[in-house]
């Protein structure tokens, strides 16, 4: 490269490769591109500042243009031999190969325009299709460098030489201007409510599906049993929390229901009834409901008959922002109230006991717990009550358990009552199967699988094994999606529930004992975990407050409005109960910002000081853009005494001095 030739500016080209980077990496967060298409661009990026005194040499061009000749017909071959859900990742790395290229070509004449237009078109097409923590996490990063890099581009555009000082004055402003961006963003967010809880833009149109083939382990209100590969991610994020009001805790059921599928899926899987107004069969009853009383409904509270002499145990639920519409709750619930600021939603309530809200954003609600007083149903239930919940679709999976349940039901005596059925298959299974978390390495796929094999299986193989194996001896059973409890804080009073702390068990009718009954045969030594470390501890609030975030609606701006009314009152409440902790605090804060201020004083040069200091005693300021020689000339023509001129004349004189010094040296 000729020594004359002009060179693009250092903070400049860091700019460039920063915007190219967060680009690449938003790209890899939809999940649309393979890692192995990327990774080559990933090193092309970090390394083109080395590469850029290569730029002018000829061979250096040749190679690089063959290289994306290449890459693009291979792009190219695989748009035309590929389904059509690959055309966005092949459009994404077309789009990222641009940039790179343009990164590493673009001379010092030529403006970058071109790639800061690209790299803002690829941060708005990529956010519309991944809205999760990662993303913003990477845009808070892009949002400095598309900042900082324009005004970079400004200037070098005027013509101005850009040194040191220039640098890190245009850095800090830009710093500066994307904070003020970032926080007005957070203020039209927080007054202009939007809805994250949605699917992916093309969702219907291309395949978005991770190829990490990963499984998360959380609440699903289907159960598909098929077999999943990969690591296992077992999510810390928090779902839920239950702070103690009164009452002993230790009467909580650690199993809090989300939603029970009746139906029987062919594969081996259940999927929940779908109401749309009409009452099919008991599913849509309530005198099925496992909340065991006659149901009614307000706004903002459901109440379950129970008698009042009843020990009870009350709870204050939050059930965080993650999309879904249930609420989680044992199935020994009494009574259910929403918190006073939720009212844009519908509560509703469903014939298995199970309740919905429309918004899937944050919730807070209290609820009442009891024990329950089983007595035998009044009215036996008919046939067509009963269809629902033994019906079974055919197929290998099915064979597999009616055959095992034949044979366990022909060893126990005749007359065995249908709940004494279900008890001693629960705990066959429980002892003769193992334990495995979804998507375990050597675990089964398939309740066939499982039941004919020793590979063993996660807690919805077990459900769905005993609610088929039931409704092959035509004992009415149903699969109950939720989670399992298990995280308990004594101190603080709370219970902690996890996405990881998702289950699934079986719900057993038994008329003669009250209508439905609880059974879980998945081996309790599968489900005791350890506590999370620091660092998933530490993820898990991140994603937390990334789903506070994105679920952020007209009721959750409700309850920040009202939470910011009360702050005040709150905080003088506070410092009246705490006065001598607030003197304390005040008094430290004042050492604190003179301390900040001294430090600030000292790392200005001591010339400098001098000079602010001198003509600060002679009642002088120094203007922007006056040098001293001038401010010095200005006082002369004042009315000044001699004296005071004197001592201007000689700190100018020092000031002068040190600069030429610090010049020279």
């Amino acid at each position: 490269m000729p020594e004359n030739s002009p060179r693009t500016p250092p903070a400049l080209l860091v700019c460039m490769v920063g915007l190219v980077l967060s680009n690449l990496v938003f790209v890899q967060l939809t999940e649309a591109a393979e890692p192995i298409w990327l990774a080559p661009l990933y090193a092309l990026t970090i390394g083109a500042p080395l590469l850029a005194r290569f730029k002018e040499n000829l061979l250096y061009r040749s190679l690089w243009n063959i290289g994306v000749v290449a890459f693009f017909g291979r792009l190219l071959q695989h748009a035309m031999s590929a389904d059509l859900a690959y055309v966005l990742q092949d459009g994404l790395l077309l789009a990222v190969l641009c940039q790179v290229h343009l990164l590493n070509n673009l001379r010092a004449e030529q403006r970058p325009d071109l790639l800061f237009l690209n790299s803002y078109l690829i941060a708005i097409i990529t956010g519309y299709i991944t809205v999760d923590l990662a993303f913003a996490g990477a845009f808070l990063a892009y949002a400095p460098f598309f900042v900082v890099g324009m005004q970079f581009c400004v200037v070098e555009r005027v013509g101005r030489e850009i040194d040191r000082e220039d640098v890190k004055r245009i850095a800090f402003d830009g710093l500066k201007r994307s904070g003020v961006l970032l926080a007005l963003t957070l203020l039209a967010f927080f007054f202009w409510p939007r809805d994250f809880n949605r699917e992916p833009l093309f969702a219907q149109y291309f395949d978005l599906t991770a190829k990490s083939e990963s499984y998360e382990i959380d609440f699903s209100e289907t159960l598909e049993n098929r077999k999943g590969s990969g690591k296992v991610q077992q999510s810390q994020r928090i779902v839920l929390t239950a702070e103690l009001i009164a009452g002993d805790a230790t009467l909580v059921p650690p199993l809090w229901r989300g939603a029970t599928l009746p139906l029987h899926k062919h594969g081996g899987g259940w999927e929940g009834a779908r109401r749309t107004g009409s009452t099919t069969g008991a599913a849509a009853d309530p005198e099925w409901s496992p909340l065991r009383g006659s149901l009614s409904m307000k706004r903002d509270v459901t109440v379950v008959d129970a008698p009042n002499t009843m020990q009870t145990v009350t709870f204050k639920v939050v059930r965080a922002g993650g999309g879904t519409k249930r609420l989680f709750l044992p199935r020994e619930a009494r009574l259910v109230n929403l918190d006073a600021v939720h009212t844009a939603g519908r509560l509703t309530a469903e014939g298995d006991g199970t309740l919905r809200y429309t918004n899937p954003g944050e919730l807070r609600y209290v609820v009442q717990l009891g024990p329950e007083a089983r007595t035998p149903l009044e009215t036996a239930p008919t046939p067509a009550d009963l269809a629902p919940f033994l019906a079974l679709d055919e197929s290998l999976h099915t064979r597999s358990a009616t055959r095992l349940a034949v044979r366990l039901r022909a060893g126990m005596e005749s007359d065995a009552a249908g709940l004494e059925v279900a008890r001693e298959f629960a705990r066959h299974l429980a002892r003769r199967y193992s334990y495995r978390l979804p998507g375990e390495d050597g675990g089964a796929g398939t309740l066939h699988d499982f039941l004919t094999t020793d590979s063993g299986g996660h807690c919805e193989l077990f459900a769905s094994a005993l609610t088929t194996m039931l409704r092959a001896v035509d004992v009415p059973a149903r699969v109950v999606t939720g989670y399992r409890a298990s995280e308990w804080d004594p101190t603080t009073g709370t219970l902690t529930i996890r996405a990881m702390h998702a289950h699934a068990w079986v719900e057993v009718l038994s008329p003669a004992d009250g209508g439905w009954l609880t059974l879980d045969p998945t081996p309790a030594a599968g489900l005791v975990g350890g506590g999370p470390t620091m660092i998933e501890r530490t993820r898990a609030a991140l994603g937390e407050l990334w789903g506070r975030m994105t679920s952020f609606d007209a009721e959750s701006r409700a309850a920040a409005v009202a939470w910011l009314r009360a702050a005040p009152g709150r905080l003088w409440k506070a410092a009246t109960r705490n006065a001598a902790a607030l003197s304390v605090a005040g008094v430290l804060a004042l050492a604190l910002g003179a301390a900040l201020r001294r430090m600030r004083i000292r790392r200005i040069p001591a010339p400098v000081r001098s000079l602010r200091e001198a003509f600060s005693k002679a009642g002088l300021t120094l203007q922007e853009q006056e040098t001293p020689r001038e401010a010095l000339q200005r006082a002369t023509e004042t009315e000044l005494e001699l004296e005071t001129v004197r001592s201007l004349a000689r700190a100018v004189e020092e000031h002068e001095r040190a600069r030429y010094a610090s010049v020279v040296e």
